[in-house]
């Protein structure tokens, strides 16, 4: 959405966005397009979110998102001893499903896949 696209990067422009995404995803390639989506706690780690924008790059046509997780998370914690917030493994679940049922090809950043594998889903 808008109001977390701002927040997240620091500038308002949203919509330029959407529309240069628009334009890549007519090109002669767009299945070599990859849209990433950052997992931030407190910010868009809901499903509103997600499917918000799973819906909007199903009808840009963008054929693959890359799932990230928050740096946070991903580099700078030790997860064994600070807990991945227990929600997390049914994000990723909803977002697979929500993915799917698009017909979007879902991609794991190679340290969110280890995170997801070893602490997130054990949780559900």
């Amino acid at each position: 959405t808008p109001e977390i696209y701002k927040k997240l990067k620091r500038v308002d422009n949203y919509y330029d966005s959407v529309e240069n995404l628009r334009k890549y995803a007519k090109s002669k390639h767009p299945e070599k397009i990859t849209v990433k989506y950052i997992i931030i706690e407190h910010i868009n780690d809901n499903t509103e979110e997600i499917q918000k924008f799973v819906d909007l790059m199903y009808d840009i046509g963008i054929k693959n998102i890359e799932l990230m997780i928050d740096n946070k998370y991903a580099l700078f914690t030790d997860l064994d001893t600070t807990p991945l917030p227990a929600h997390y493994g049914e994000l990723y679940l909803y977002f697979k499903k929500a993915c799917e049922e698009k017909d979007i090809r879902l991609i794991l950043w190679d340290k969110t896949e280890y995170i997801i594998n070893k602490y997130a889903l054990k949780k559900i």
